[in-house]
């Protein structure tokens, strides 16, 4: 004999019908970025899961799963499990200054840093000429 349920009582919740779940999300409409909401219309842009201003959190973002990030090789080293993807892709240069007192500038120890740095720079870039000091 079947139960009659009422759904204002607590002891209802066993006599509710399971309910249907799409086995995959709905498709975006046609012309949309995959990844788009469903609904969205042809041309609409993904906004981004998570915006960070520091490398560090790029860092941890990409080694839990959370996608795709620039990171610099020195931090990619660390962590074998990385893949890079878009290995012809060349990310932004800049210009980095070497800063100290003018009165080290015939400092010993000095050109040993500044030496040091300009080789580590070398090998990094897989550039043969090293920049010249000024």
């Amino acid at each position: 004999m079947a139960r009659k349920c009422r759904r204002q009582s607590p002891r209802s919740i066993g006599c509710s019908r399971p309910a249907r779940i799409p086995a995959r999300p709905p498709a975006p409409p046609p012309g949309a970025p995959p990844g788009a909401p469903p609904g969205a219309p042809p041309g609409a842009r993904r906004e981004p899961a998570l915006r960070v201003n520091n490398v560090y959190g790029i860092y941890r973002a990409v080694r839990s799963g959370l996608g795709v990030g620039a990171l610099p090789y020195y931090m990619s080293n660390e962590a074998p499990d990385l893949v890079e993807v878009l290995p012809g892709l060349k990310g932004p240069s800049f210009e980095a200054y070497f800063v100290y007192p003018e009165e080290l500038r015939h400092s010993k120890r000095i050109a040993v840093v500044r030496d040091f740095l300009l080789q580590e720079i070398a090998q990094d870039t897989g550039r043969d000429d090293a920049p010249k000091p000024w």
